[in-house]
């Protein structure tokens, strides 16, 4: 797991906040995700922390909310469908690897 900023865990997961559901059938949702842009390789790593699932890019950790099975919303509204080897971010098709 990369490490969180102490000022991302606080807004985020404050001392005695419940933890989230940490559910059983997110085990096969952390991992790289990578795709090929026209200009530049973006990647994502996603992972559980507090219960919760977070996706991690350019040092910035931001906790995602399941809408769906396996289908989930970051704070801004841009939604992620995992599907095993893949996720799609904002309609964008990233590999797992």
């Amino acid at each position: 797991m990369p490490d969180l900023p102490d000022e991302i865990r606080k807004e985020d997961d404050r001392p005695g906040d419940p933890k989230g559901p940490n559910l059983g059938d997110w085990s096969d949702i952390p991992g790289m995700y990578s795709t090929q842009a026209p200009f530049a390789l973006f990647g994502w790593t996603v992972f559980r922390y507090n219960g919760y699932i977070y996706a991690y890019y350019g040092g910035i950790p931001m906790r995602l909310t399941e809408i769906h099975w396996h289908v989930f919303s970051q704070p801004d509204g841009i939604v992620w469908e995992f599907n095993g080897n893949e996720v799609i971010v904002g309609g964008i098709r990233c590999e797992k690897h």
